[in-house]
């Protein structure tokens, strides 16, 4: 039985930035047919390489092993999903005491992609580095909730654990656990 070969056209619009630019054709020949799940992983495959070498950069930032870029400002938890897992502070006193805290496990925080913010009388502290937008703070503490003190949220913007007491111990730990965490572990 003779072999079909096909010839398919496909556009590819990246940058040396791995970013969208111009458009760019090009025509792949003499592939033999491949359907269903396995014809889109061959197809993803080959617009990978197609882009690495045209370009000499990876098509996108997670490709390299890194992360998308931090948002330059936040109006809203959800712009953190699937990036970051997020802690949630309240402090009816003085903040410094979970502050010192979190400041002293900056590797671990790091290590988990943790963000966090503690809320106090007169504004919030976090680690995060780029501008909070206004009604920020009325929703992250509309999410807390009442009587509640901690609140870490997963990647997956799900509730993870609700507490009236900081200790990152347990915080690293629960993380840990976690089937995302395990995994990004595995593959470091």
């Amino acid at each position: 039985m003779p072999v079909r070969k096909r010839i398919r056209t496909i556009s590819v619009a990246v940058s040396a930035g791995g970013r969208a630019s111009r458009p760019v054709g090009w025509v792949v020949q003499g592939a033999a047919p491949c359907y269903g799940r396995a014809a889109g992983v061959l197809r993803s495959a080959f617009v990978v390489i197609a882009c690495v070498l045209m370009t000499g950069a990876w098509p996108l930032p997670a490709l390299a092993g890194g992360l998308d870029p931090m948002p330059d400002t936040l109006s809203s938890l959800d712009e953190l999903r699937w990036e970051h897992r997020v802690l949630l502070v309240s402090a009816d006193g003085p903040a410094q005491d979970a502050i010192k805290a979190l400041r002293e496990h900056a590797d671990e925080v790091t290590d988990r992609d943790l963000i966090w913010f503690v809320l106090h009388r007169e504004g919030v502290v976090t680690n995060f580095q780029g501008d909070l937008l206004e009604g920020f703070v009325q929703r992250v503490k509309e999410r807390l909730g009442e009587g509640d003190r901690v609140l870490l949220i997963g990647k997956d913007g799900g509730t993870k654990l609700r507490s009236t007491t900081l200790e990152p111990g347990i915080v690293f730990s629960l993380i840990d656990t976690m089937p995302m965490r395990q995994r990004e572990m595995r593959q470091r």
